[in-house]
C-alpha cells in the first residue's frame, strides 16, 4: 500500500529531476527531431510496461477464478500468463492517446518534452516494480511525473487542484479497498 501511494511522488521527483537536467537542451528545432523519434520507442516500452505492470491483478483474477491455487503457489500455463498480458498491452495501444490527452489537459498544458520525459520516468518506475512484483498503476505513475515535469518549469504551470484530486482519490480507494478485502477474507475465513 505504501508503494503504491509513493509512486506518483517517486515519479514527480524523478521527472523534475530529468526535466531539470535534460529539457533544458531539448528546445532546440534538431532536438524536437529526436524527441519524436524517443517518442515512439518509449511509447512501445511504456505499453510493454502496462502489460508486465497490470497483467499481476488480472493473473491473481485469473487464478481465483479458475480455483488455480495449490499448495505452495499457484499453477498457471504459459498461455494463461499471454492471454491476461495481452488485453493490457492492447489497451494501452488502443486508449493511450485518450487518456493522454486528458492528462496533458488537465494537470498543465503538455509538450513533446514533457511527455517524453513522463514516458521515460513512468516506464521506469512501472517496469521495475513490475519486475519486482509490485502492482503499481501506470496511471499514478504517468500523473506524478507529468506532474514534475510541469513543475520543473515553474510551480504555476502545474494545475495544482487536478493534481491533488488525483492524489485524494488514490489516497482514499488503496486503503480502502486494502480494508474491504481483508474484511471481506476475514469473512469468507469464517463461513
Amino acid at each position: 500500500l505504501s508503494l503504491g501511494l509513493a509512486a506518483p511522488v517517486v515519479a514527480a521527483s524523478l521527472a523534475y529531476l530529468l526535466s531539470r537536467t535534460a529539457l533544458p537542451a531539448l528546445h532546440a528545432q534538431k532536438a524536437r527531431y529526436w524527441l519524436r523519434h524517443i517518442h515512439v520507442a518509449t511509447f512501445g516500452v511504456q505499453c510493454v510496461a502496462y502489460a508486465t505492470n497490470g497483467a499481476q491483478k488480472v493473473l491473481a483474477l485469473m487464478i481465483l477464478a479458475n480455483g488455480a491455487i495449490v499448495r505452495g503457489g499457484a499453477a498457471l500455463s504459459r498461455l494463461d500468463v499471454v492471454l491476461a498480458a495481452a488485453p493490457f498491452g492492447l489497451g494501452m495501444l488502443l486508449g493511450i492517446r485518450r487518456v493522454s490527452s486528458t492528462l496533458g489537459r488537465a494537470v498543465f498544458a503538455v509538450r513533446l518534452r514533457h511527455a517524453v520525459v513522463a514516458e521515460i520516468v513512468s516506464t521506469a518506475l512501472s517496469l521495475s516494480a513490475g519486475l519486482a512484483g509490485i502492482p503499481l498503476t501506470m496511471s499514478q505513475s504517468v500523473t506524478g511525473a507529468l506532474v514534475g515535469a510541469g513543475a520543473s518549469e515553474g510551480v504555476r504551470r502545474v494545475r495544482w487542484t487536478v493534481a491533488g484530486r488525483f492524489l485524494g482519490a488514490w489516497a482514499l480507494t488503496m486503503p480502502t479497498s486494502m480494508g474491504l478485502a481483508a474484511a471481506l477474507s476475514a469473512i469468507a475465513g469464517r463461513s
